[in-house]
């Protein structure tokens, strides 16, 4: 399955004669919606070399994201400083949409049905969120910032044990024993908010041939406040590619995407906003609270452990858009260790497809 949906997008990426949005018509702040699936998983065809099945498992994410006048005026209106973001800055675009996500965690034998008291405790988060998302595109710096609301529940409520099983069972894979010794069951709140910039280190002229790779910086920072997690985090995205977005980047379960970018009229040429790019986003987390790894905030559960006050990871992945409406990015992430006892570090792969509708 993996090699047939990487040749279809060779197949098609040789298709298209790349062009500059400059070299197109004009800019405009169209109406969009954009639906977007997400996959993680550290094993399966999303991670097929040194696959395993424990901490962060897997998750799965539906995301739908709105630009339109009414979210303009929606999402304008929440203050920001020194008026950055506001709606009479030529620059400034805005975005809304909402996400619904299912989040696994387990230890790494899931043969044993007793409690693992020094390996990662049986966990589900399962939320919905609001997102809101307002860009300014000042040529001197341009920045993004992504706020997101989340609501859900942890324990049996989450059904991730129920879609671990199903999942297992399906594939005639090891049937997972501990479920019964998941987190408790209780609702949680978190609140995300993420910050970009954008900078060319060496900018080409606009008039140069879009085969001529382009290489962005976006250092990022962040941090994650609520319920289930506390944390701050800093990083960047890097990327290299030809005819790179106006955007902030690729997204993942934890960042939907900036949909905020301008796009170009419908012109008769499919191939116009077409682009394609590679990736590294190396990031660290310092965490003052996980609930999956430590158990609720107000009550005890059967299995905690410590987490590790500092936490890296880099992203390594593939970014790529056709005909104007499809989108996909395919990565993996490597991630140091999580918790005081674990014996390695993980690694998971994750995979993206958003399908866009303009009017």
């Amino acid at each position: 399955m993996k090699t047939t949906i990487a040749v279809a997008a060779l197949s098609l990426l040789a298709l298209p004669t790349f062009a500059w949005a400059d070299d197109a018509a004009p800019l405009s702040l169209d109406s969009a919606v954009k639906l977007t699936a997400y996959f993680d998983d550290d094993g399966t065809f999303v991670k097929p070399n040194g696959g395993t099945d424990r901490h962060y498992t897997a998750g799965a994410a539906l995301s739908l994201q709105w630009r339109a006048p009414w979210v303009d005026s929606l999402v304008s209106a929440i203050p920001s400083f020194n008026d950055e973001f506001a709606t009479q800055t030529p620059n400034t675009s805005f975005a809304m949409g909402f996400i619904a996500s299912l989040n696994m965690f387990t230890p790494e034998d899931l043969d044993n049905p007793n409690p693992i008291l020094n390996d990662h405790p049986y966990a589900g988060w399962t939320y919905g969120g609001l997102i809101l998302q307002r860009a300014n595109r000042d040529p001197q710096l341009a920045r993004f910032e992504h706020l997101e609301l989340d609501i859900g529940v942890t324990g049996p409520a989450s059904q991730t044990d129920a879609a671990q099983k199903w999942i297992h069972l399906s594939f005639n894979a090891t049937t997972p024993e501990g479920w019964n010794h998941q987190i408790r069951e209780e609702v949680g709140v978190n609140f995300k908010y993420q910050r970009r910039y954008r900078w060319e280190p060496l900018p080409l002229p606009k008039d140069s041939s879009p085969w001529l790779p382009r290489f962005e910086v976006l250092p990022e920072a962040g941090f994650t406040l609520g319920t289930i997690n506390v944390d701050a985090n800093a990083g960047a995205v890097l990327r290299l590619g030809w005819n790179l977005p106006d955007d902030f980047g690729p997204g993942r379960i934890a960042l939907p995407a900036d949909f905020t970018r301008p796009t170009a009229h419908s012109s008769g040429d499919l191939f116009q906003d077409n682009w394609l790019y590679f990736y590294g986003r190396p990031n660290a987390r310092a965490i003052a609270h996980d609930t999956t790894l430590q158990g609720s905030l107000f009550n005890n559960s059967p299995v905690e452990v410590t987490p590790e006050p500092v936490v890296g990871e880099v992203e390594l992945g593939i970014a790529l858009q056709l005909f104007r409406h499809f989108q996909l990015t395919y990565s993996q992430t490597f991630r140091s260790k999580e918790f005081t006892d674990q014996n390695a570090p993980d690694s998971f792969g994750s995979l993206t497809a958003s399908f866009i509708v303009i009017w």
